[in-house]
């Protein structure tokens, strides 16, 4: 198994003070198992607040760390779980214009600091699956893993050919383990990846509980 360990941290991007939610809408997401969208509309002419932190230990997109006050707030507290941002959505598009993650922020701060119109901004809901290996003498995990020594989970920036992971993907096509995917929890450890990983490497049977996008 590779191991890249990323010390430092980049931060996070915010959007922040009052505001209300004028509308919201939700689709493409139906049983719990499968990755979902969730759009939401925000009416800025009431605020400016849209109330997210982003983590952006994801190089690609940011992904919500902390929903707080504000416009999202305000629909989080009225509407169905399912249809909440939640920690861990990922950001995808920022008024119908994707980008990397630098590029949506900087198109959510100009939408915020304009303070009119409405902003929709589409998020992408992980689907969570459960993996366990069993391993065996002389065959590595065959991942190359991808973290900040201070963040709370471990991406899976890459794949062998072989290794125990590969084993795994054969057996269950259902839900194979894939580039991007992000290790959230390991043998009922969480939040701290210095532990995750050091039971990965240590367990003979490690459980993962993973996000896939």
């Amino acid at each position: 198994m590779s191991w890249l360990c990323c010390a430092s941290e980049e931060g996070f991007c915010q959007a922040g003070p009052e505001g209300k939610t004028m509308t919201i809408g939700y689709s493409g997401y139906g049983a719990a198992e499968q990755v979902g969208v969730v759009v939401t509309k925000l009416d800025l002419s009431l605020g400016s607040n849209v109330g997210v932190a982003f983590d952006v230990q994801d190089k690609s997109f940011p992904v919500v760390k902390e929903v707080y006050g504000g416009l999202l707030q305000v629909w989080n507290s009225s509407c169905s779980p399912a249809e909440m941002v939640q920690v861990n959505d990922r950001l995808i598009e920022v008024d119908g214009q994707q980008g990397s993650k630098t590029e949506l922020c900087d198109r959510l701060q100009e939408r915020k600091d304009a303070g009119d119109g409405v902003l929709e901004l589409k998020f992408r809901r992980p689907r969570e699956k459960k993996v366990v290996l069993s391993k065996t003498e002389g065959k590595e995990f065959g991942i190359t893993l991808n973290y900040f020594k201070s963040a709370s989970k471990v991406l899976i920036a890459g794949l062998d050919e072989d290794g125990l992971v590969q084993d795994w993907n054969l057996a269950h096509p259902e839900t194979p383990v894939k580039r991007g995917d992000v290790i959230i929890e390991v043998n009922g450890l969480r939040d701290d990846v210095t532990k995750m990983v050091l039971e990965m490497k240590n367990s003979e049977q490690p459980s993962l509980t993973l996000l896939e996008y």
